[in-house]
């Protein structure tokens, strides 16, 4: 198995400086590769594929990875991502582990594996939040770094105030836990407009950019037309 040379990355920015924040590589098939052999083949390729690219970035640029819990929990899984990290010299905190909140809260085994991936030097991000069934108990979890917003949040807030609001009150309350607070679907000017007036500067989405070939991540910039510093 290889990964193909046009493998994609969705990259999230900081919406004040334009600086690249995260490459989420878009690995929607993993779920069918059933051989956990096969898997670990797989995301050792594309830690090896990417890592170029982020060494052009910056030292902060982080590969994000969505994985399931059947995956992630499979034995020395981590291990394995780890080993492929150290190969490529590449540090452990930058490969952003993305688990779906849905997952965390209906699995007993979900604070387990946070704290397995936190131990392995991991930075851990919870997706989908606020997509479903929000338990914002994991916003004190201590070994979550990054909250992404569920991009159906972001699709109507420039009409909502009640979710611009609640978007206002999020931020504040994951800076005061030193928490990131990514934004995903900023998908118009529209967008930006109302999400920079609440606070959060970490936005994914259409308007950001994306997805990206690996030689594309060094030269990234933000999709909007002519970048302005907000705020």
């Amino acid at each position: 198995m290889s990964l193909k040379s046009d493998f994609r990355f969705l990259p999230a920015c900081d919406i004040k400086s334009g600086k690249l924040i995260y490459a989420e590589a878009l690995t929607s098939g993993v779920a069918a590769i059933g051989s956990p052999k096969d898997k670990a083949i797989l995301f050792d390729q594309l830690v090896d594929q990417v890592a170029s690219g982020l060494a052009i970035t910056g030292p902060d640029t982080r590969l994000a990875i969505n994985l399931d819990f059947p995956t992630i929990s499979q034995a020395d899984f981590l291990d394995q991502l780890r080993n492929a990290c150290d190969k490529q010299e590449l540090d452990a905190k930058r490969v952003q582990i993305q688990l779906k909140e849905p997952e965390l809260v209906t699995n007993e085994a979900g604070a387990s594996v946070v704290s397995s991936c936190h131990s392995a030097g991991f930075h851990v991000a919870v997706d989908c939040f606020l997509g479903d069934d929000a338990s914002f108990s994991i916003l004190s979890h201590p070994h979550i770094s990054t909250i992404k917003v569920d991009q159906s949040v972001t699709a109507d807030i420039h009409e909502c105030p009640i979710k611009q609001s609640f978007i206002k009150g999020l931020f504040s309350l994951s800076e005061s836990l030193e928490k990131q607070l990514v934004i995903s679907g900023v998908n118009s000017e529209e967008h930006v407009a109302v999400l920079a007036e609440l606070g959060p500067r970490y936005f994914q989405g259409d308007f950001v950019g994306g997805p990206l070939a690996t030689l594309e991540l060094g030269d990234f910039r933000p999709a909007f037309a002519s970048f302005t510093r907000v705020g």
